[in-house]
C-alpha cells in the first residue's frame, strides 16, 4: 500500500510541474490509445446510440477476453480490499472503537461515532478508488482497441488523479444538487455528465473540460443512456441469481458496455473493432 500511495503522490506531484511549466512533460513515456489518435471528436450531429450493440459488442469481448479480463479484475478488487481493510484498521486502532451506551432492558446502543482519523482514512480510500478507476478507464480502452494491455495499466492513471478527484467532486454536488430538485434533474445530471472519467483518460482533459465534454457527447441520447444502464442493472441482477458465478461475466460485461458507449456516441460501429 505504501507502494501505491507513493507512485500516485509523485505522479501528482509530477502532473502539477507539467502543469505549471516546472519541467517538461516527457513524450516518450506518454502513453495514448489509437482511439485518441484518431483525433476522433464530438459530432455535430449528436448520433443515437444503439444500446442492444454496446451490450451485445461488451459481451461478445468478455467471453473473448475472459482471462485477461478476469486477471484484471481480480488484481483490482484485491488492492482494493486490501487498502481498505489497512485503512480501516489504523483508523480502529487511532480513533478506538465505537463507543457502546448501556440503556433500560439490558440492551445496548453502539454510537458509530467518526474519528478523525476515520474521517481521513475515508478520503484517502475515495482518492484510491478513483485512481483505480481511471486506470481501469485506460486497460479497458486499450483492450478495445484490439491490444493485449498489462496489468500494470491499472496504476498508470497517476498523472490524472488531480483531475479525477476534481470532476469527481463537481460531478458529486451536481448530482446531489439535481436530487434535491424533484430527482429527475439528479438523474438527468449523472446521465449527461457521467462520461468525464473517460474524457479524461481518453482525451486528456481536465476536471471542468471533461465534465463539458461528456454533457455535450451526450446530447439527446439521455433516455438511450438510461436504457443502457438499466439493462446494466439487470445483467448484474441476473448475474447475482445465477449463484453470483454469473458475476464474473455480468460485471465485465457491464463495464465494457459503458466504455463502448463513449466510442459509439463519437462515430457510431466505426469507433470499435466489431466481433462477430
Amino acid at each position: 500500500m505504501l507502494f501505491l500511495l507513493i507512485s500516485m503522490a509523485g505522479a501528482m506531484v509530477s502532473s502539477f510541474m507539467r502543469q505549471w511549466g516546472l519541467c517538461p512533460p516527457n513524450h516518450n513515456s506518454r502513453r495514448v490509445s489509437s482511439f485518441v489518435r484518431q483525433h476522433v471528436e464530438i459530432p455535430a450531429q449528436p448520433i443515437k446510440l444503439d444500446v442492444g450493440f454496446c451490450i451485445g459488442q461488451a459481451w461478445k469481448y468478455t467471453i473473448a477476453n475472459f482471462g485477461q479480463i478476469f486477471l484484471f479484475g481480480l488484481c483490482y478488487f484485491a488492492v482494493s480490499i486490501v487498502i481498505s481493510g489497512v485503512l480501516s484498521g489504523i483508523a480502529l486502532a487511532v480513533d478506538g472503537p465505537p463507543q457502546t451506551i448501556p440503556i433500560e432492558g439490558g440492551q445496548s446502543l453502539t454510537l458509530n461515532t467518526r474519528g478523525p482519523m476515520t474521517t481521513v482514512t475515508s478520503l484517502i480510500e475515495q482518492i484510491v478508488s478513483i485512481f483505480l478507476t481511471l486506470g481501469a478507464v485506460r486497460y479497458g480502452h486499450r483492450l478495445l482497441n484490439g491490444e493485449k494491455p498489462p496489468i500494470s495499466d491499472l496504476f498508470s492513471q497517476g498523472d490524472k488523479l488531480l483531475s479525477g478527484i476534481g470532476a469527481s467532486i463537481l460531478y458529486f454536488l451536481m448530482v446531489i444538487v439535481g436530487l434535491l430538485l424533484l430527482i429527475i434533474p439528479g438523474i438527468i445530471v449523472a446521465l449527461r455528465f457521467g462520461l468525464f472519467q473517460q474524457a479524461i483518460v481518453e482525451k486528456q482533459l481536465g476536471a471542468i473540460d471533461a465534465l463539458k465534454y461528456s454533457w455535450n457527447l451526450t446530447r439527446e441520447n439521455g433516455l438511450s443512456l438510461f436504457c443502457l444502464y438499466f439493462l446494466c442493472f439487470l445483467i448484474v441482477i441476473a448475474g447475482i441469481l445465477a449463484i453470483l458465478v454469473g458475476l464474473l461475466w455480468a460485471l465485465p460485461t457491464v463495464w465494457l458496455a459503458g466504455l463502448i458507449a463513449f466510442r459509439y456516441l463519437h462515430c457510431g460501429t466505426s469507433c470499435v473493432e466489431i466481433r462477430p
